[in-house]
Parts: structure tokens; sequence; C-alpha cells
């Protein structure tokens, strides 16, 4: 996996689609485990969740207070696992079966077996999340991977409790060819534009834009952009 493409996650579409993706995630799952730019993607995406969570509810990284928090195509888990300072119970999917034991294998090293565990999707369409059950839900790097991200984003945002919000993270300003993005399993990059259409699209009205945020990871000489957008399901 190339340095461009700092994402772990699905293919929406077949059952076809869903294996190709599956397999080349779970065969470069411990390279990207080990990719410095992909780790620095997911620092960025703890520090703007943990810098945004202390402004909107600041009590919940008090003891005995924290939060349900999901991650949608976790990966090896390092945005959910930076977090642990603000979750109660943290729940990590994602389509490939690698992906997951990496990050069960390090809940198990950082001792939160008791409040972390990992689950391997059986399908790509966010179907067998639960609904309006989390406080947080957290999607970096997804939604590019889908040819249809609407329904996907439906089904995070039906996941996320009154009140709650839903952080998405993708890449932004990155330059490849159709083919090469072919390769990547990537359809389209989502800007902060494209991201706003898509939630004027959703079927859901008690939804609120709260903030969209641009970042650079660097790591070994290489960057890239990235653009952090929150989403609170307004409690009526």
């Amino acid at each position: 996996m190339s340095s461009e493409q700092p994402a772990h996650h699905h293919e929406h579409g077949g059952d076809k689609n869903k294996k190709v993706t599956q397999d080349s995630w779970n065969d470069g799952a411990q390279e990207y485990n080990d990719m410095a730019l992909a780790t620095a993607t997911s620092v960025k995406c703890v520090e703007f969740t943990l810098a945004f969570m202390k402004k909107v509810k600041p009590y919940s990284f008090n003891a005995g207070s924290g939060l349900k928090v999901l991650e949608f195509g976790c990966g090896p888990g390092k945005v959910i696992l930076g977090l642990s300072e603000l979750v109660s119970e943290g729940v990590g999917v994602d389509l490939a079966p690698n992906m997951i034991s990496i990050f069960q294998s390090a809940i198990e090293s950082k001792g939160l077996s008791s409040t972390y565990r990992g689950q391997v999707l059986q399908k790509p369409d966010a179907s067998e999340l639960p609904k309006a059950y989390y406080d947080l839900v957290l999607s970096p790097f997804v939604l590019h991977h889908l040819p249809e991200p609407l329904p996907v984003l439906e089904r995070l945002v039906d996941a996320v409790l009154p009140g709650g919000h839903l952080i998405l993270a993708e890449l932004v300003d990155v330059h490849v060819g159709e083919e090469e993005m072919a390769e990547k399993g990537v359809h389209g990059w989502l800007d902060e534009g494209k991201i706003d259409g898509l939630l004027e699209g959703l079927k859901f009205h008690n939804l609120k834009k709260v903030e969209a945020e641009h970042a650079t990871a660097t790591a070994e000489g290489e960057s890239l952009s990235l653009l952090l957008y929150v989403i609170e399901r307004v409690a009526v």
C-alpha cells in the first residue's frame, strides 16, 4: 500500500468487490500497521477528536463518565485506542480479519480488554451497526472507498445517540491518476463541499455540521492533507 492511501477500509458493493478489498487489506495489514505516514494520520485524528470532545463534552474525561465509541473501518485501531481517556466502551469494526487481529493484540498489550473489542464486519454497508447506541462514531478514511457513500453515511449517523457526534476524516488534495485510484479502491476524493452535499442528502432532519478543519500529517519526508468533519445528531 502506498503512503497516498492511508485507509484500511471497505469496498461497497457485491461479494466480489468485498472479497477483493478484504483480501488486499488482509495481505497488507502488517505493512499498513508499520507505515509511519498512516500512523501520523491516525495521530492527527486522535488530536482533533480529543480537542473537540474536551470542548463539547469535557465531563467524558472524568473517571466513570466515559463514552461509548465506535470506529467504523478501524484497521489496526490506532485512532480509537488513542482515545482511551474518554472511552468507557470502545468497538472497532473492519472487513479485514487481519486488521482486527492486530487491533485485538494491541488491546491486550495495553491492558484494555475490559473496555475495547474488535469485530470483523460481514457486510461493507454498515447494516450490522446498532441504532442510536454510540455517543461518538468515527469513520476515518472510509468514504472515498465507497461508490455510493450516502447509504453508509446514513447508517453511521443512525448509530449515533441523539446529542452525539460523527467524526469523518478524509484525504484532500491527493493527486493520483485514475488507474492508481482504481488499484487503491478509491472511487472519489471527498472535500468539504462534497461532504456538505452528502449531509444535505441524508434523510435525517436533526443533523448539524459542527466543525470542519484541515490538518497535515507528515512522516519520513512525506505528507498528506486531511479534512476532519464533525456532524452532530441534535437531541430533539
